[in-house]
């Protein structure tokens, strides 16, 4: 197999540039700068671009990603670490994330690296070189060096997290324009103040296996606090327990941890003394919302007559149960296309900083960039200056998603 100048194989039988250039009657310069979308850059027409479009559809080309790669200095790939896959919200987030790359000319390249999870195995992805890495819910990252990121502003590779308030607050994470704030605590809040409106008049937080955490930033903080300002009394509100699973059981309904809460609240003192007054469930995730729904169903307990139950995301599960799931949602494709153009606007800076580096003798030259300078830049293009408080930081609104299990 031959080797072209960039060391890159030859695919025998494919077509390349030049063959495009003969069919469509133009240079090779020509063709790379269209298929490239550098057409302002020569001022090529837009008949001359759609004459090599259709040059390129005719010989089914489809461009070379290394030698296009070590041309060009960049993959166009962007690398994507998300928390947990087993919530829907990940995977839906990880569609609108791979739409909104595409709309920009990147692919992305997907892992799932739970904070919590130490692998070496995970290491070698590192190896996969991408331009540019989001990561959501987690600071692991095999892009990065020591696989953890402390503060993503000061990153040597290009990185905007994406993290709720709990994790903020617990990973002690520095606010800057690289973070994309969600709103957990709003969520919760949101949730009390409608479930109260639909006259519910007692109130359970339903956690996923995780001890529940009390203190701002965490959605059932805001949940009980809101509850507590709206005037309902301490001993109208209860966090529904995290019962362990029966082993002996196996997978089955009993490994659900969501539903193992609920159904303990349902069995408790609590809920006998709370009929018949009507019950407002509000889960962690969508996820333990479902499983607080089949709880209810087992112990014929009418929803939404006698208990609501809202979950958090928003995520397409909620439609797919009966009744359709109310929830808090927190706009997937609005986060993702958000922490695309941020990270878009970084890359960008970075490489402004690179071709005004190569002007100055002596300095660096076109592969060494000012990482602080490229932040500040990056900043100035995104109207937004300087690091943040975390009252400053920028946020993406929750929204409530009214359905029938309310």
């Amino acid at each position: 197999m031959k080797k072209n100048r960039f060391s890159t194989a030859v695919r025998p039988g494919l077509p390349t540039i030049r063959d495009i250039a003969r069919t469509a009657g133009v240079s090779p310069t020509t063709v790379s700068v269209v298929l490239n979308g550098r057409l302002r850059e020569l001022r090529i027409s837009e008949e001359t671009a759609e004459r090599v479009r259709q040059a390129a559809q005719k010989l089914n080309y489809r461009p070379h990603h290394s030698a296009r790669s070590l041309r060009s200095g960049a993959t166009r790939l962007i690398g994507l670490a998300v928390s947990w896959l087993q919530d829907p919200f990940y995977p839906e987030f990880c569609a609108a994330f791979g739409r909104a790359c595409r709309a920009r000319g990147y692919g992305m390249f997907l892992t799932d690296l739970p904070d919590w999870v130490e692998s070496e195995a995970d290491q070698g992805l590192g190896k996969s070189s991408v331009d540019g890495v989001v990561l959501v819910d987690t600071r692991r990252s095999p892009w990065h060096p020591g696989g953890k990121v402390t503060d993503p502003a000061a990153s040597p590779v290009p990185t905007v997290m994406v993290a709720g308030e709990e994790w903020v607050a617990e990973w002690h994470l520095p606010f800057s324009d690289h973070v994309l704030l969600l709103q957990t605590e709003k969520a919760g809040r949101l949730a009390a103040r409608h479930l109260c409106e639909r006259g519910f008049r007692r109130f359970v937080y339903v956690p996923q296996g995780f001890p529940p955490q009390l203190t701002p930033g965490h959605r059932e903080f805001g949940f009980c606090d809101e509850l507590h300002k709206l005037g309902v009394s301490a001993d109208a509100i209860r966090v529904a327990p995290i019962v362990e699973p029966d082993r002996a059981v196996g997978h089955s309904i009993d490994d659900l941890p969501g539903y193992r809460s609920a159904r303990a609240l349902i069995q408790s003192d609590w809920w006998t003394s709370a009929r018949p007054e009507r019950v407002g469930f509000y889960a962690a995730n969508d996820v333990a919302a479902v499983q607080v729904l089949r709880a209810l169903h087992e112990s014929q307990i009418p929803v939404p007559g006698e208990a609501g139950v809202v979950g958090t995301n928003g995520t397409q599960l909620g439609q797919m149960v009966s009744p359709p799931l109310t929830s808090i949602s927190l706009d997937v494709e609005a986060v993702a296309h958000e922490a695309v153009d941020r990270l878009l606007t970084f890359l960008q800076a970075g490489r402004d900083g690179r071709r005004s580096g190569s002007s100055d003798e002596g300095q660096g030259g076109p592969d060494r960039e000012d990482p602080a300078s490229a932040r500040r830049h990056a900043c100035q293009l995104h109207g937004e200056g300087g690091s943040k408080t975390g009252k400053d930081a920028p946020r993406l609104e929750p929204r409530l998603l009214v359905r029938g299990s309310t």
